[in-house]
């Protein structure tokens, strides 16, 4: 057997058929045919799958050095970002499916109808605890990993559209992403602008603060326009309450992320803890625990679907980074920037570009930060202005992704508590994430128009 070869490195690029234009065909095409796919009704997850390995077709037959190919692929399953996405998909599907047969999600309606709550508010207030949650802890994933298990089964139960909670989630996830001082693209943004990570926070909050106000809107009235409230008379029943112990678990989830515990460290302690809290309240049995249809069988395939495309993705963008499509792209746009409004406008289509092509908003940031760094300083602009654009273009792009991170993720934990079926994808609720849209808005306007500019002389008084 051949020795496989080593990694290509980030800076190698590769020969593709139609040039730079020929190495993003593949991931161009994967974008038209998911939407396609989702136009059309075959909004099954695994139909994904088929429009995924189509675009991984294509990649071979447009490059030039076919014994490159396999290697590319190599790489990249072997992205970190993939192992991280997986094993988080993986221990928070078990998770969600104790949380369940635990009885949380009856505890939660239990209390909703006893004390009338309005189903038609509950996307609000879960569009503010993630805000909330996510402002603490700095990242999407997190808080939908803590908010989806124990929020999506409590409002569909109550007669919520279970796309728009998602839309609620995410978007209260990506709030305190993009502005958090703990989040990797807060981080990111402020070191490749070099900056401090508190002016950036200070300076940034007025265009968050925005988008989130109108975001909080909406989320209200789609409440009151969707919501079919449901009568629960069996919910009554007081025994339900014994659930209630297992909301101990996401709690702790978000207060040691609070606290400095990495993700993974936080997520499977608190499923090993759902798991011994079930047992003490005889919902998990040995049979359950180990059965072909039990916990861990029915947490790992609900999220199955969501782990499959996302490494058939991962492939993809792996071919997009060494078509060098990038470079080119940002080659042009420099050559052409002539004032400080063009160069804002070029360093927040390279914000989105890179997120787009890495499906997350940090790669991109930390991929067109030094560019962004040395355009903007050749006409002035504030070095936090440089940063909130990248860091919103980014984050407002990568939550809208079909294929991102973040996304992916919330489809495959709305999948493990089993309150929405196959039929279930990223676009189903992609179009109620208000606030990664405002986002996007928000900066627009503020280059175009000029608001919240602001240039060097500035900063230093």
């Amino acid at each position: 057997m051949k020795e496989t070869k080593s990694p290509l490195t980030q800076t190698e690029t590769v020969a593709f058929y139609g040039g730079s234009f020929g190495g993003a065909l593949p991931m161009i095409l994967l974008f038209v045919t998911l939407a396609v796919l989702s136009v059309l009704g075959y909004s099954s997850g695994k139909s994904f799958w088929a429009a995924a390995f189509l675009s991984l077709m294509v990649g071979f037959l447009l490059i030039k050095d076919k014994r490159q190919y396999q290697q590319i692929l190599i790489d990249g399953l072997s992205d970190q970002s993939l192992a991280m996405v997986l094993l988080t998909f993986f221990v928070s599907g078990v998770m969600s499916v104790l949380l369940t047969i635990g009885g949380l999600c009856d505890g939660l309606v239990y209390l909703a109808v006893a004390t009338h709550v309005p189903a038609a508010i509950l996307p609000l207030c879960i569009f503010f605890l993630c805000v909330l949650v996510s402002s603490s802890t700095g990242t999407t994933s997190g808080t939908v990993a803590a908010a989806t298990p124990v929020l999506l089964p409590l409002a569909v139960t109550l007669g919520c559209d279970p796309a728009l909670v998602m839309g609620a989630i995410i978007s209260g996830g990506y709030f305190g992403d993009n502005l958090a001082p703990v989040s990797d693209t807060t981080i990111a943004s402020a070191a490749t602008q070099e900056c401090e990570i508190i002016d950036v926070v200070r300076s940034r909050f007025k265009y968050s603060v925005i988008a989130g106000a109108i975001s909080a809107v909406l989320f209200l009235w789609q409440g009151f326009r969707t919501t079919q409230p449901i009568t629960h008379a069996e919910a009554l029943d007081p025994s339900s309450l014994l659930g209630l112990v297992l909301l101990v678990c996401p709690v702790l989830l978000v207060t040691m992320m609070l606290k400095g515990k990495n993700f993974i460290y936080a997520l499977m302690f608190n499923t090993i803890l759902a798991a011994l809290l079930c047992l003490v309240t005889g919902k998990l049995s040995f049979s359950l625990f180990f059965d072909a249809e039990g916990v861990v069988a029915q947490g790992l395939g609900n999220c199955m679907n969501a782990a499959v495309l996302c490494m058939l993705i991962f492939m993809v963008i792996q071919i997009l980074k060494v078509s060098g499509v990038f470079a080119r792209i940002s080659a042009v746009a420099v050559a052409k920037c002539r004032t400080y409004k063009q160069a804002e406008g070029i360093v927040g289509f390279l914000a989105m570009l890179g997120a787009a092509m890495m499906g997350g908003g940090t790669y991109s940031i930390l991929l067109s930060g030094g560019l962004a760094r040395n355009l903007l300083k050749n006409f002035q602009v504030a070095r936090t202005r440089g940063a909130n654009l990248l860091d919103g273009l980014a984050c407002g792009t990568a939550g809208l992704l079909p294929y991102g991170g973040a996304v992916l993720y919330a489809v495959s934990c709305a999948a493990a508590t089993g309150m929405v079926g196959s039929e279930f994808t990223a676009f189903s609720f992609i179009p109620y994430n208000y606030h990664c849209m405002l986002l996007i808005a928000v900066y627009w306007i503020s280059i175009i128009v000029g608001f919240g500019k602001k240039f060097e002389k500035d900063e230093a008084r």
